[in-house]
């Protein structure tokens, strides 16, 4: 009998589901003047949310977790994954901290329970990145990290 594997897209789904528990009792501000909100999370791209109308974008704040590609040794399946926070804050002078905030708050809780669900087990190292530019008011920061992932065998038939 031959199990089924799981597969990138599960690793994503899962661990995208595991940062919706971390950060839905988050307030953070929106385009709607008082209304503050936790952030949507996105598996792989934005796609036509953002392109169907680029003045008006998602809602803020956001957040994304895409696949990057994998590494299969013989100690095992080590996959690269980005999460990318996206906030808005008309504060041009603090409004880089939501979204670092987000990141923090998401690393330390992946940190604390790295089982995500199934075989996938979030490891270090962790890289976080706050974009240079940034399309003001919204403020974009990014962070890179490991998921181990099932490795597949060979198979010997007699």
């Amino acid at each position: 009998m031959n199990a089924i594997a799981l597969t990138p897209n599960d690793m994503i789904d899962i661990l995208a589901s595991r940062i919706k528990e971390i950060v839905r009792d988050l307030r953070l501000e929106t385009k709607v003047e008082g209304l503050r909100k936790a952030p949507d999370v996105y598996t792989g791209y934005l796609g036509k949310r953002y392109t169907a109308n680029p003045n008006a974008g998602p809602e803020v704040p956001w957040i994304i977790v895409r696949y990057l590609d994998s590494d299969d040794e013989d100690g095992g399946c080590l996959a690269n994954v980005r999460i990318i926070v996206c906030t808005y804050s008309n504060d041009d002078e603090n409004g880089w901290r939501d979204p670092m905030n987000v990141l923090t708050r998401i690393k330390q809780q992946l940190l604390a329970h790295p089982l995500i669900g199934g075989p996938f087990e979030v490891r270090r190292p962790f890289q976080d990145e706050l974009l240079e530019e940034q399309p003001f008011p919204e403020w974009i920061a990014g962070m890179t990290l490991k998921v181990t992932m099932p490795q597949v065998h060979e198979e010997w038939s007699e």
